[in-house]
């Protein structure tokens, strides 16, 4: 099969610095409206697929990544190790301020450290401005220009429940991968138009599925669970022999050219999707610990579920081995997650800025806010120029008032606060963004991501399935909620 989008072979590279196992022009317009965290600028062009929080659910069937040292013919496994969560990089985790600022500049989206970089999270300005928000808030500190009335409209979700402007950072984990469907879009049977899902005709880009820190701390809690007589094996040669489920992304045949096994992924809502005891099994729903843990969380939070056969409307099974035409796809499409540090110059799928780069998308989805953004960066005097630049009009049109002393601005104590990432937004289009933010812009929200509500299966085997527990594998789930306090690098990884 010919490359459809001609683009050039990759070149071979260093692995990356980066770990599972350690965490336990914006005119592609397959993008959302200020989405900064992929890279728009990769050939093919890039879609992202989200789950649908309610009316229905996605299913998709991971790739693996090319291999580091012949990316033009060879697959990385889809383990590397026995640790927990020793998945290769065909999944990967990053930290972002998701959909933030305010509606009237345009909400932006974007990582806020590069793994492996030895970026620290506390010295991210977003990170910062979150931070000076909730501690004055929380001390009632004065901050000259800046109203308490301010603090609470950027930090609260208002009456509608839509979230706040400013919220805590949040992890999500990006997988490649060809989707079956997505909510009441279905991309393969009777109405679909197309004879294979998506991502594997050569016209398709290329589709990148975000996952909420739940669902991919549930996948690999899954993928992790051993055989009963395997819980002491140790024994290296064999990574995938201890464990239950086959190797997710398949096992790849170098002279065939084919993937061999494999499996679909399914991430649904437990709310408001419903499934038999015996598919439940296969997930990382947790029934007993849900039910006991449902009064203390507001919202359900994603689970996943794997499996090796899935049927579609007409009753057709889709299973995860692929053909020599449908990996050639893999091999023109996907690239390495991270930009190769001694060669800036080849592909990669997600973007990383520099912190300078970040106060500029701050400073235009907060511009109303120059005299908040100047207090949160007054010690960093190339940030503040950043500021002042955008902000130019705002600050000229701010009243004189002298410096106010914070008080009681002594450092609180980091709670840690288990909750689960917020439903917000996950169905709701984002508002189009200020024109003088155009070159921010992403192209409009793709009808992927718009599906129409799919009633919930009646099924007398079917249960209900209540909100799941905080913790997955005694993994700590850290994502902060609103108005706690502040973020550090203990409670959101550098990875």
């Amino acid at each position: 099969m010919s490359n459809y989008f001609e683009r050039k072979p990759l070149k071979p590279r260093k692995p990356d610095a980066y770990q599972n196992a350690g965490i336990v022009s914006r005119d592609n317009q397959n993008l959302p409206p200020g989405e900064l965290g992929l890279n728009e600028r990769h050939t093919p062009p890039i879609m992202l697929i989200r789950p649908v929080y309610r009316g229905g659910y996605l299913v998709f069937r991971p790739w693996p990544q090319p291999d580091y040292q012949s990316p033009n013919t060879h697959l990385q496994p889809a383990r590397v190790s026995l640790a927990a969560g020793g998945q290769s990089s065909w999944m990967i985790a990053t930290t972002m301020a998701s959909y933030v600022g305010l509606p009237e500049c345009g909400k932006v989206s974007f990582n806020l450290v590069l793994p492996g970089s030895g970026q620290r999270l506390s010295d991210n300005p977003y990170v910062i401005l979150y931070n000076t928000c909730v501690r004055a808030r929380k001390f009632n500190t004065r901050i000259a220009r800046v109203s308490p009335s301010l603090l609470e409209d950027l930090t609260k979700p208002d009456a509608q429940g839509k979230p706040p402007a400013l919220t805590p950072p949040k992890r999500f984990w990006h997988v490649a991968g060809q989707v079956y469907l997505r909510g009441s879009e279905a991309y393969v049977g009777s109405g679909a138009g197309r004879q294979q899902p998506f991502g594997l005709e050569p016209e398709d880009p290329l589709p990148v599925i975000r996952l909420s820190d739940s669902a991919g701390l549930g996948l690999l809690d899954v993928l992790d669970r051993r055989k009963p007589d395997m819980e002491d094996y140790a024994d290296t040669s064999d990574l995938d022999a201890p464990f239950k489920y086959p190797p997710i992304t398949g096992v790849f045949d170098p002279k065939k050219k084919v993937l061999s096994g494999g499996l679909m992924v399914t991430v649904f809502n437990p709310e408001s999707c419903h499934f038999s005891r015996q598919e439940l099994l296969h997930s990382s729903y947790v029934a007993e610990q849900s039910l006991r843990d449902a009064k203390k969380q507001s919202f359900a939070s994603y689970e996943v579920m794997v499996s090796r056969v899935w049927r579609d409307a007409d009753g057709v099974e889709h299973r995860p081995d692929m053909t020599p035409a449908q990996v050639e796809q893999i091999f023109a499409k996907s690239s390495f997650w991270l930009p190769d540090p001694e060669d800036p110059s080849q592909p990669s799928i997600l973007r990383f800025a520099s912190f300078v780069e970040q106060v500029s998308w701050i400073a235009q989805a907060f511009r109303p806010c120059a005299a908040l953004l100047e207090y949160a960066f007054v010690e960093r005097d190339e940030w503040l120029a950043v500021v002042r630049d955008v902000c130019r009009e705002q600050i000229h049109s701010l009243p004189e008032q002298p410096p106010v002393v914070p008080q009681g601005f002594a450092e609180p104590t980091a709670a840690a606060t288990e909750e689960e990432d917020d439903p917000w937004g996950r169905s709701a289009q984002l508002p189009p963004l200020d024109p003088s933010l155009a070159h921010l812009r992403g192209g409009s929200d793709p009808a992927v991501l718009r599906p129409d509500p799919l009633p919930a299966k009646n099924n007398s085997a079917s249960i209900p399935v209540p909100p799941p527990p905080p913790m997955v594998n005694n993994r700590r789930k850290p994502v902060i909620s609103p108005l706690a306090d502040e973020v550090d690098d203990d409670e959101l990884n550098d990875y």
